[in-house]
């Protein structure tokens, strides 16, 4: 039977062979990644129900996303020279998230060695001093 279109008859041998495709992406094992210079430090901090309605309603007012507001207003309490009084830190709760520049961070770990506690700990003692100065409590 002879096809009119040549591309349905029977195939030619050696066209129809493409040569193999090598891995585009090189792998480098020995060498770590490089890691950004301005990356930013994440510290998720749990808080109390109440604090995390205090923390979204204070970000409501100032217009901002919880993460920044929550990251303005530790950088704010970093900046300051304030006597943070101790506080009971639970590890259940509602998370809030904090994304901290390596200057801020170095302040942070500053406290963390003197109080001789985990930075989760230092930025939940801060951060709740903080809000009892910006916003008190809900009614």
């Amino acid at each position: 039977m002879n096809f009119i279109n040549p591309s349905y008859g029977k195939k030619q041998e050696g066209a129809a062979k493409l040569p193999e495709r090598k891995n585009v992406r090189k792998l480098n094992k020995d060498k770590p990644r490089k890691k950004r210079c301005d990356a930013k430090f994440d510290i998720r901090v749990y808080v109390t129900e109440e604090e995390k309605r205090l923390i979204k309603y204070l970000a409501y007012k100032a217009n901002m996303p919880v993460t920044p507001f929550c990251t303005l207003l530790l950088k704010k309490a970093l900046t300051r020279n304030f006597d943070y009084p101790e506080v009971e830190y639970k590890t259940s709760g509602k998370p809030v998230e904090i994304k901290l520049e390596k200057e801020f961070n170095d302040i942070l770990m500053n406290h963390t060695i003197d109080w001789d506690c985990s930075k989760r700990k230092a930025s939940h003692r801060i951060l709740t001093f903080i809000l009892k100065l910006e916003g008190g409590t809900l009614l």
